[in-house]
């Protein structure tokens, strides 16, 4: 897969559960008795359209061309031995997503799994240029079925803002540093210095990194800091360095001039040659 052209896509989600820092996450609201309910684990506020008030996940290289993400459900009523599909849409009047152009609604990924109550809606988001140029906006709506009326409402004072049916997000496809650099930005820096696009370039083809090393879903690895850590360990640095900084003096010597990043700073690594 070809994922130069998208450095990183950056996902404003207030949805996705534990990974929000402006959304309420309301995991054990109380429960009723009649048919089943569902609604998102982490609901929106009334001002959850502000970009100031939407936290930024970084999505990663690899996510060019199959961004899939999940948002989770909880269920209030019965735990069934089956599993139970989950109906959803967009909001078109609160999304300047198109669907289909920017996102892809997966209906066979989004259910409740048997034995649980507890569930996720799956989406595909799509690269396109305009979300290379701005944030795009995508609202998610629960939508009645056989299974799940759709229609949960909290009844009490405290958080009575929120709305437990709606999911929003924004995305864009700006160029960026990838998704596990960016979550274990501190260690990272450590090893190689400041990010910059070209010096990611140079290390991936001086060390003959794949790209798939400096992404990961958070989905499914929750420590980044860890898993960073296991896939450049700093007893391997060293060497790296080493070879970087003379691969640099190479690069000189071969140009006539020293390697500058895109904003025009030389690039350079700890211990760098003076």
């Amino acid at each position: 897969m070809n994922m130069s052209k998208i450095s990183n896509i950056i996902l404003s989600i207030t949805t996705i559960a534990g990974l929000f820092l402006t959304s309420c996450d309301q995991s054990e609201l109380d429960t009723y008795s009649g048919r089943n309910d569902i609604y998102f684990k982490t609901g929106t506020t009334a001002n959850a359209d502000k970009e100031d008030k939407i936290s930024i996940l970084h999505l990663g290289y690899d996510n060019k061309k199959d961004s899939i993400i999940t948002i989770e459900t909880i269920v209030i009523g019965d735990v069934t031995d089956y599993n139970r599909p989950i109906n959803f849409g967009i909001v078109d009047s609160l999304s300047t997503a198109k669907l289909g152009k920017d996102v892809e609604l997966l209906y066979d990924k989004s259910y409740v799994k048997a034995n649980s109550n507890s569930g996720q809606i799956s989406v595909r988001l799509i690269e396109t240029p305009e979300s290379d140029k701005s944030k795009i906006k995508l609202t998610f709506k629960l939508l009645p079925n056989e299974y799940f009326l759709a229609q949960y409402v909290y009844d009490s004072n405290t958080n009575k803002d929120i709305n437990w049916n709606l999911s929003q997000l924004y995305f864009d496809s700006s160029n960026d540093m990838p998704i596990l650099w960016a979550d274990a930005q501190s260690y990272f820096n450590r090893l190689f210095g400041q990010f910059s696009k070209v010096k990611y370039k140079f290390i991936c083809e001086t060390l003959n990194f794949p790209e798939e090393l400096f992404s990961y879903d958070p989905a499914v690895e929750k420590n980044p800091r860890e898993l960073a850590e296991a896939r450049f360990p700093s007893l391997a640095s060293f060497s790296w360095i080493m070879l970087l900084n003379r691969s640099l003096k190479d690069y000189e010597t071969a140009h006539g001039e020293k390697l500058k990043d895109e904003n025009g700073a030389l690039v350079t690594f700890p211990f760098s040659f003076s």
